[in-house]
């Protein structure tokens, strides 16, 4: 069930109608949908905020799964979740009502039935509590275009053709 007034939630609801209406009546071809989740550019209220749109993130997400599965097409599926921007890793603010500004790189979570690793795992380097004080800014382990050009693959293309700036190459696997 997606949560009520859930304007993700909806959206998300929508991506799985689609996806169920393809499978009914054999449409072949990849799928590729960009959704839109904002009001994560918590400079203030962090702690206030951020609880409520994780659920409401996490309750819709459960939703979509539970459909792509009902439907079949979980094993062919993978989701991204990124931002555009990261955020740094010190509160700007003394108090419980500060947030943090944003920072040099982000996270990426990928969700699928199409993913090669049964297990959960992380890829990239993994920093170090030292780090993480070190740092107002952490630095860029994974260039995103290296999880994209694998999702382009995915689906059958080359991400040579698409990803056509330069970039440094890593193994995901």
């Amino acid at each position: 069930n997606y949560p009520q007034n859930s304007e993700f939630g909806a959206s998300l609801r929508d991506v799985a109608k689609i996806l169920k209406y393809k499978q009914i009546n054999g449409t072949p071809g990849s799928s590729i949908f960009s959704l839109e989740r904002g009001q994560f550019d918590t400079h203030g209220t962090q702690l206030q905020v951020l609880p409520g749109l994780i659920d409401d993130m996490a309750l819709s997400l459960r939703a979509l799964i539970d459909d792509l599965i009902t439907i079949g097409v979980w094993s062919n599926t993978v989701i991204c979740l990124y931002s555009e921007f990261g955020r740094a890793t010190a509160q700007n603010g003394p108090d419980i009502y500060t947030g943090s500004d944003h920072g040099g790189s982000t996270t990426m979570l990928l969700l699928g039935g199409g993913l090669n690793h049964t297990t959960s795992s992380v890829v990239g380097p993994i920093p170090s509590a030292t780090d993480i004080l070190s740092y107002t800014k952490m630095p860029l382990g994974v260039d995103f275009r290296n999880v994209f050009a694998e999702m382009v693959r995915f689906i059958g293309f080359d991400p040579d053709l698409i990803f056509t700036s330069p970039y440094v190459k890593q193994n995901l696997q």
